[in-house]
């Protein structure tokens, strides 16, 4: 029973990040050359509750990412840098975190991250300085 219950929430994951991907891939990229600029500082909440962030570059062949998380609701952020690569024109996945930019606004992006227990979504929006 609980393994058909496990297989179950990975099919239920699966489909979810299939439609999340075409819900953000419809639309062609409006960029000079083509392509997204993913650095910078992404911020949002998994599941509206935890605070998360990712600050991403870009490397020769790679992205990294510096992953900020909060592990309980008011709690300090754990923090570790994540290695990550292109899935398509829109789409980086960081070992389970993936996050898919919108093509219609290049300031906003979905997270899906697949963790041990749940698999949560976040909203992220760019931040800028001001």
């Amino acid at each position: 029973m609980i393994r058909y219950k496990t297989m179950r929430l990975k099919k239920i994951n699966f489909t979810l990040l299939l439609v999340l991907v075409s819900m953000f891939s419809v639309v062609k990229a409006k960029e000079s050359n083509g392509t997204i600029e993913f650095k910078g500082r992404w911020c949002g909440e998994w599941d509206d509750k935890f605070q998360t962030c990712f600050t991403i570059d870009k490397h020769d062949g790679y992205f990294s990412a510096f992953y900020e998380w909060e592990e309980f609701i008011g709690g300090g952020f754990q923090k570790k840098t994540i290695r990550g690569k292109r899935l398509n024109d829109n789409t980086l996945d960081f070992k389970g975190k993936i996050l898919i930019f919108n093509l219609k606004n290049p300031d906003q992006a979905v997270a899906m991250g697949i963790f041990r227990h749940h698999s949560r979504v976040a909203e992220l929006k760019r931040q800028t300085s001001n």
